[in-house]
């Protein structure tokens, strides 16, 4: 009984499993006004002789909406946070090509974070069991490294 009850929830609260086009446009302009508060921090931190954020917690904001809300928001959290990115870096001393290439970078980044989680662990993750836990130090030191690449670079 109580199954049948929770099935029947389940599929009168989530129909076809997208989101509708004003809640993608609302999940992406939400997503990106935190990640630009949260980069415009960040650009606080500059390490000056490299030029480079010393803590990023907008990456944060961007995989962790990634990981709570699942598949269905890759695209309107990844074009948020790039727009944010682009944005907030704008308004620092970036050019428009590095600019987009940081704002590629970071919303892959978050995503790579979300596919890992998911991946590993499943869609219904949360953070009630050590390996959890454990379990998303290790991605983001994984996703942290892979990132190092895009500071490292010439180009940038």
């Amino acid at each position: 009984m109580l199954q049948n009850l929770t099935k029947e929830v389940h599929r009168k609260t989530r129909p076809d499993s997208t989101l509708p086009w004003i809640g993608v446009i609302g999940l992406a302009l939400a997503v990106g006004i935190a990640y630009f508060l949260a980069a415009h921090l960040s650009l606080a931190l500059l390490a000056e002789p490299d030029g480079v954020a010393v803590f990023w917690p907008a990456a944060g904001v961007s995989s962790g909406v990634l990981i709570a809300l699942g598949r269905d928001a890759r695209l309107p959290v990844a074009g948020g946070a790039m727009v944010a990115t682009v944005i907030a870096n704008l308004m620092g001393d970036r050019n428009v090509s590095s600019a987009t290439a940081f704002a590629l970078c970071n919303a892959g980044e978050a995503l790579l974070t979300a596919w890992l989680i998911e991946r590993y662990f499943g869609s219904g993750f949360s953070l009630d069991r050590l390996r959890n836990v454990l379990g998303l130090l290790a991605a983001a030191v994984v996703v942290s490294l892979c990132s190092q690449f895009e500071a490292l670079s010439p180009a940038f």
